[in-house]
């Protein structure tokens, strides 16, 4: 039995689960998706010297928190393939504070120690309220990078950090060491706010941050700095859904830079996040190492593409689906 096959046989003798046979269905159909942001837990649990099966509450906690609020940003974004979509706003609502309370409930009913469980709820709790305020910046579209950061530090990295605290917890560490793995979350959840940001901005057709608007990084370099396609860039915003009209606009985030100023912000972040994994002291460092340089290594090839002046489709393809 595999990570996510253990993960459903566990919910399923779960409280809610047992009485809410949607919401069963909506965890399995997201577990044998295999999300990355569920295995994070995992990882961080061996770096710290636990096993899979430590880790499987942590990541059953971990991925009934990320559903509930994947169902409420998909709402916030007007996702095309977003569960309310089937089940009706109001529904989705519910359903995800069912999944919220689904994964304290997890936490609560483990045996861990008090402290521990303390430690846990504490994390998921802030990691939900930091994420609604970071929702809620996100609605208004930041226009500086100040505030681009300032979003991403309370909608992408509270996730990252809590699912790496939750499996140095159930890992064993102590209150030390799981604090310390906790705060790479920051780091990580910057990084794959900017992949993402990258992935998304370069693909084809146009997707929503084109279309609503919705300044991701490059996207925002492009319209605040000054350079000699700035008011190109922002006419062709207008009608970006055209295919062409998309890959002039792509074009000229290569050349004013904006890619190659993504890319910098993620090697830096990278090399920070190896500076601080040096100072934990871990019983296995390198599965968090993986972690972190398989996010990196996609920007590496990215730039030598870049540096050797390739096409566009050349620029894009070394991003990760």
């Amino acid at each position: 039995m595999n990570l996510f096959e253990a993960v459903i046989s566990y919910v399923k003798k779960k409280g809610l689960f047992g009485q809410w046979g949607e919401m069963l269905d909506i965890f399995e159909e997201m577990a044998a998706n295999k999300p990355a942001g569920w295995d994070i837990v995992t990882i961080s649990c061996s770096s710290v010297g636990g096993t899979i099966e430590q880790a499987v509450p942590g990541v059953a906690a971990a991925g009934c928190m990320q559903i509930g609020l994947i169902i409420l940003d998909d709402m916030l974004d007007n996702e095309p393939h977003g569960i309310y979509r089937k089940i009706g706003s109001g529904q989705a609502a519910n359903m995800a504070s069912a999944f919220l309370a689904a994964g304290m409930q997890v936490i609560m009913e483990e045996k861990l120690t008090p402290e521990m469980k303390l430690a846990a709820v504490k994390s998921l709790n802030e990691m939900v309220g930091t994420t609604a305020l970071g929702q809620m910046q996100d609605v208004h579209q930041p226009d500086n990078e100040a505030d681009y950061w300032d979003v991403v530090r309370r909608k992408s990295s509270p996730y990252c950090k809590a699912a790496l605290h939750i499996g140095a917890i159930f890992g064993g560490a102590s209150p030390e060491t799981a604090e310390k793995v906790r705060q790479l979350g920051e780091i990580y959840g910057e990084l794959l706010q900017i992949h993402d940001d990258l992935k998304d901005t370069l693909a084809t057709p146009a997707g929503p941050d084109w279309l609503n608007w919705q300044p991701t990084l490059p996207i925002l370099f492009a319209q605040v700095v000054d350079h000699p396609d700035r008011e190109r860039f922002l006419a062709l915003r207008e009608d970006i859904e055209k295919p062409e009209v998309l890959r002039e606009a792509q074009t000229i985030l290569i050349r004013c830079g904006a890619i190659s100023y993504c890319l910098d912000q993620l090697l830096t972040r990278h090399q920070t996040a190896k500076a601080s994994l040096a100072e934990i002291d871990l019983v296995n460092p390198a599965s968090l190492e993986t972690l972190f340089e398989e996010m990196v290594e996609p920007a590496r090839q990215m730039m030598k593409a870049l540096e050797a002046k390739r096409d566009l489709e050349d620029v894009v393809g070394v991003m990760k689906p």
